[in-house]
């Protein structure tokens, strides 16, 4: 249960258990004092009336002694008849909380009349101060229970799992990995998502070490080639053919350190800044734009490529520029890793429940099913799925989810790897 309903929640719970307790103390010590005291004022009343109506039998006018008698007391008097009819009443009834009644019968005559005598009965009579101050010593006991209680309840559910949570935030940087809940309120979700970030922070920096390890490794076996290979032109006997070969290796190999320091660049590049700069185009004319771009430079390569478009008119708002970086590393990869005999690239384009959704497809040797969804991991590498090992996927990954996008790859039964994104249409 969220918080924001515990609280209030744990106040009405106060209040009821405050008024419960008032009532049980109430009829435990009070009633039970009262109903005493009522006893003992109407066995007193009783025996006045008692004695009121044996006067009454010796008075020639009843009506006259009881009349006195009520003008000077707060006593109201009633005659009736055995049958319960009203014969005569003098005094006045006050408007007060308490009165105790007392009746008895006296001879008028030959009839026989019931005297009903009523007396108010004061706050005073009742012990009022000491009642008034014995319920105000029993709320406050009562309050005092009951917030113990209330401050202990909150304790041990918000303020011990409040503390929890700071202790585990400082062990954490002790390198102690924080500890989920299966509390639902929000102590729970602050202390769920604590833990989360911190497998987060935890995976970004495995990927980081990976990232390096991965670089000073690619870096470093052209750079041992590069020193190799200056080394040996320091060779006064070389020959002028070896040397222009040295040369060249040499410059193959910076140019292959300057590609990794540049796609690593970009990593960052499109990791840091994701601000998109966005322009409106249409599926056919991004279609047109990719077939133009690629289609010499596969052909001079022999490699067959072919660009189709089912939604030419599907509108979308990308940042043109990023978008076209994706499809040129997924044709980059495809053409690093083509099919020796009648290597092919297709690229597909179809709209797709109000998205427009891109396929880059070749027939090389594909990736194995187990590796597709960790292909876009930066450095991602394994022994049956080297040929994917970079930066690149990674990069388009990032801008096709910068986007909005998502993007994922699809091994083929006959081989081949097909990587798809899916673009959402302009409104």
């Amino acid at each position: 249960m969220s918080i924001q309903f515990k609280i209030p929640l744990y106040i009405l719970v106060f209040f009821i258990f405050n008024i419960l307790f008032i009532g049980l103390y109430y009829n435990l010590k009070f009633s039970g004092s009262i109903a005493a005291e009522n006893r003992e004022n109407y066995q007193t009343l009783s025996v006045e009336v008692f004695d009121i109506a044996r006067g009454l039998e010796d008075d020639a006018d009843y009506r006259e002694t009881l009349s006195n008698l009520a003008g000077d007391s707060e006593y109201v008097f009633k005659v009736k008849s055995l049958s319960g009819d009203l014969i005569f009443e003098t005094g006045e009834k006050k408007r007060i909380a308490f009165d105790v009644t007392a009746a008895a019968t006296f001879s008028e005559g030959a009839e026989e009349l019931l005297l009903e005598v009523t007396r108010p009965i004061s706050l005073g009579f009742l012990s009022s101060i000491n009642l008034v101050t014995e319920l105000l010593i029993a709320e406050i006991i009562i309050i005092a229970i009951t917030l113990f209680l209330l401050n202990l309840f909150l304790y041990m559910n918000t303020v011990r799992p409040l503390v929890g949570l700071q202790r585990n935030m400082e062990l954490y940087k002790l390198g102690i990995k924080p500890t989920r809940t299966a509390r639902k309120d929000e102590i729970g979700l602050l202390q769920n998502g604590f833990a989360e970030l911190a497998d987060s922070l935890d995976r970004e920096k495995q990927l980081q070490y990976r990232i390096i390890a991965s670089i000073s490794h690619d870096i470093k076996t052209p750079l041992t080639s590069v020193m190799g290979y200056a080394e040996r032109l320091q060779n006064e006997n070389i020959s002028k053919e070896r040397f222009d070969s040295y040369l060249r290796t040499i410059y193959a190999k910076s140019r292959r350190i300057q590609e990794l320091v540049e796609e690593f660049d970009d990593y960052i590049s499109f990791s840091m800044e994701p601000a998109l700069s966005l322009k409106r185009i249409t599926a056919g004319q991004l279609c047109a734009r990719t077939e133009e771009e690629y289609r010499d430079e596969l052909s001079s390569l022999g490699i067959r490529f072919s660009v189709t478009c089912s939604c030419p008119g599907s509108l979308l708002e990308v940042d043109l520029p990023k978008i076209s970086r994706v499809f040129g590393n997924l044709i980059g990869n495809s053409i690093k890793y083509a099919a020796s005999a009648e290597p092919e690239i297709a690229v597909l384009c179809e709209e797709k429940d109000g998205s427009t959704l891109f396929s880059v497809s070749d027939n090389g040797p594909g990736v194995g099913k187990e590796h597709l969804e960790k292909i876009f991991e930066p450095f991602y590498t394994s022994d049956a799925s080297r040929r994917v090992a970079g930066l690149g996927l990674s990069i388009c990954r990032t801008i096709v989810e910068n986007h909005g996008g998502t993007i994922w790859a699809e091994s083929g039964d006959q081989g081949g790897l097909t990587i798809r994104f899916l673009l959402k249409n302009a409104k």
